[in-house]
């Protein structure tokens, strides 16, 4: 069997890179629970105002707001001569069915005879050495290493993962999926090759998961093939529009980025390690700690949801004010499978007033340069910065966020140019940071859209 990866794409040959990575020690394969290193936001361009450009713009406000109020009191006149439309909420009902968040996972409710995760197979096709002979393994360096069942076609058959590992420098493994497994021939619907020090498993989703060594990562880039840690997860789920698998993304992305993470990190939460999982406050809290570098004192308020009985969360997270300045930012939180035993992983981030970004879809594609469009706070023309980070949180890419008008409330519309170390699709996040308005040269706000970033 060959040893080269097979996959939809070619392995890339992107130049190594020098840009630090979160992940310096923890393998994918151990899948580390303990709380992750920072990211690394890109750095500014533009030193704190000075105290004389402070004093401008805050007469500047004042003359603003003056005119403000003054508009506002002609529109309440105006306003009173008809009368106030009023809206009434539409309470929900007990039993009513909710609509999941978008970009979350839903809780299932699998089609009668689907069961959830692997199960037991049938004992004819469960011997490794029937599928050597069904893979024609013998007289190769390769050998069945495992095989698993599940119905991850949706339906009520089994299928198998079958595996094959081979006896190379790089323990490449090969994962085959197939249908009809009973039958003379079994079908193959699947076929990964060639992942370096790789791994396949079946998700509680009855999705494939792999795991494999991302040659040109941050964290492998220069490295012997004995240094070469396992950091690349990616995930397929079976679609009947496509009659095939087709790679899709984990809707979380902290603390984990990937669902074979995640699941790893629910196995050790329910060793009873790692319990800050559990609080969807504390996530949070680690999140805007790592992902705006804030210093000093954070403080959480859980703004909905996040009790044993709920599968979202929204947490607001301010840090340190900075003069008249108050860091804020909106973290949204799910359970993972959408179970309320589960961990809880941050799905979302927005910010609380100005800061948007309208054109990147939750789970979309996205090639290099990628757009951002949206709207911020503008002083002096600058709103703030445009980050793409990947699978490992790794700043592969950014751009300065500039509006109009250039000052006040402002749209942007910025090219981010990236370079991925993996020629697929990975998992990663697109960031559009809201600058302190010259106050400091920290961020006051952000908005965090989970994305698959092409190579």
């Amino acid at each position: 069997m060959s040893t080269k990866q097979t996959d939809v794409n070619n392995m890339q040959e992107t130049p190594p890179r020098d840009t630090p990575s979160l992940y310096t020690a923890d393998t994918v394969q151990q899948v580390k629970a303990s709380p992750p290193g920072g990211f690394q936001p890109p750095p500014h361009h533009r030193p704190p105002r000075s105290n004389g450009s402070y004093w401008f713009a805050v007469a500047a406000v004042v003359v603003v707001v003056a005119l403000i109020f003054s508009v506002f009191a002609l529109v309440v006149a105006q306003q009173g001569q008809h009368p106030a439309t009023q809206i009434t909420p539409t309470p929900t009902s007990p039993g009513t069915t909710v609509t999941t968040t978008p970009g979350s996972d839903a809780t299932l409710t699998p089609t009668p005879g689907v069961t959830q995760g692997p199960q037991n197979g049938p004992a004819s096709v469960s011997d490794l050495a029937y599928w050597d002979r069904i893979l024609g393994t013998q007289g190769t360096n390769g050998k069945v290493e495992s095989v698993s069942f599940a119905n991850v076609m949706g339906n009520s058959t089994l299928q198998a993962l079958v595996t094959i590992r081979h006896s190379d420098a790089n323990g490449t493994l090969d994962a085959y999926v197939f249908d009809k497994i009973t039958n003379t021939s079994p079908t193959r619907i699947f076929m990964l090759t060639g992942l370096i020090k790789g791994d396949a498993q079946i998700s509680y989703y009855n999705s494939i998961m792999t795991a494999q060594v991302d040659t040109n990562s941050a964290l492998n880039t220069g490295k012997l093939e004995g240094a070469l840690t396992t950091d690349l997860c990616r995930e397929f789920k079976w679609s009947d529009g496509a009659g095939t698998f087709v790679q899709t993304a984990f809707p979380g992305f902290f603390p984990d980025m990937t669902r074979w993470q995640a699941e790893a990190a629910q196995a050790q939460a329910n060793a009873g390690q790692n319990t800050w999982r559990n609080d969807p406050a504390q996530v949070a809290k680690l999140l805007a700690a790592r992902l705006m570098n804030w210093q000093g004192t954070l403080t959480t308020k859980v703004l909905s949801g996040g009790g044993p009985h709920d599968v979202y969360a929204s947490v607001q997270v301010q840090g340190t004010p900075i003069q008249s300045a108050q860091p804020t930012i909106v973290v949204t939180l799910s359970r993972l499978e959408g179970n309320t035993h589960n961990i809880w992983e941050a799905i979302g981030v927005k910010d609380g007033s100005t800061l948007t970004l309208t054109n990147i879809p939750t789970g979309s594609l996205i090639s290099s340069p990628v757009t951002l469009t949206g709207t911020g706070s503008a002083y002096e023309a600058v709103i703030g910065q445009g980050v793409v980070y990947d699978h490992l949180y790794t700043n592969i890419g950014h751009e300065q966020l500039t509006g109009s008008p250039g000052m006040g409330r402002a749209t942007y519309s910025i090219n981010v140019p990236y370079s991925s170390s993996f020629t697929g699709a990975q998992e990663g996040i697109v960031v559009a940071y809201q600058d302190m308005g010259g106050l400091s040269s920290g961020y006051s706000s952000a908005v965090v859209v989970k994305v698959m970033i092409g190579g």
